[in-house]
């Protein structure tokens, strides 16, 4: 094998299924519905601003949203890095909405709209975006 290959530093992603007991299982649902419903709420939100704004759209106009959402102090047991993962989910949405509008605008023929809201039971998932640290020792 190629010494290039051997020296290259590998990233893996692991799956893992948990098996939770009733009161886990509670509290996941509950992860999961609130996360939805920021979501949606952000989703809403961003909707009404860019039918008032058009274009402009940032990260910052979605942080001031959340801060609007988060007054509801139920939203805050969503865990921080799952509320930001939901708003950069929001924020590449429009990214690939106007892309597509860009696209439809210079003769494509691609079908341009929304996102849509999550209804109970799509959201499925949350995401973490932390680094835990593991490491693995190569081999000598």
């Amino acid at each position: 094998m190629d010494n290039d290959v051997n020296n290259m530093d590998v990233t893996r992603a692991y799956k893992f299924r948990i098996y939770p007991d009733a009161k886990h299982q509670s509290e996941i649902n509950l992860q999961l519905v609130l996360s939805k419903e920021f979501y949606n709420l952000l989703l809403e939100k961003s909707i009404k601003a860019y039918r008032e704004w058009s274009n402009k759209f940032s990260m910052a106009i979605l942080n001031r949203f959340a801060k609007e959402i988060e007054k509801d102090r139920k939203i805050l047991q969503i865990y921080l890095q799952t509320r930001r993962e939901m708003k950069y989910r929001v924020l590449k949405a429009y990214q690939n909405f106007f892309r597509r509008c860009n696209e439809k605008n210079s003769g494509k023929k691609i079908k341009v709209g929304f996102r849509h809201f999550k209804p109970g039971n799509r959201c499925k998932s949350i995401i973490y975006q932390q680094d835990t640290g593991i490491t693995c020792a190569k081999n000598q």
